[in-house]
């Protein structure tokens, strides 16, 4: 029997620093380590410490924010992700938490300030 995989898009091994959020604040801020990604998905760990509080639900709304890597001639960006919780995997010392994305934007990685809206930059 084979697997099928039912990912739309490519996935990439890529590890840098995220941190996902509620929109409705439904659990406390995540931060943990991107494993793979891809524009319809992302792939994060987990470690067991970030987990004492409550989780995100399967289809639970979230927002991810993926740090970038900087350059020294460059301004530090993030990429802002909203989409839902499609997977929970749970492993001795962590959690992997698959998300279905349907929206990306490139930010400034610093916060706006709140009378600031930015123009985000938009893959679709």
């Amino acid at each position: 029997m084979t697997s099928l995989d039912a990912r739309r898009s490519t996935r990439f091994p890529v590890r840098l620093a995220c941190h996902v959020a509620s929109p409705s604040r439904t659990f406390d801020e995540l931060a943990g380590l991107t494993l793979n990604m891809s524009r319809s998905g992302l792939l994060a760990t987990f470690e067991e410490s970030e987990l004492e509080q409550f989780l995100p639900k399967l289809g639970g709304t979230v927002r991810v924010i993926v740090e970038l890597p900087g350059s020294t001639n460059l301004p530090r960006r993030c990429l802002e992700c909203m989409g839902h919780v499609v997977r929970v995997e749970q492993g001795p010392a962590s959690r992997r938490i698959a998300f279905e994305l349907e929206r990306l934007d490139f930010r400034d990685a610093a916060p706006a300030l709140p009378d600031e809206d930015p123009e985000p930059e938009s893959i679709q």
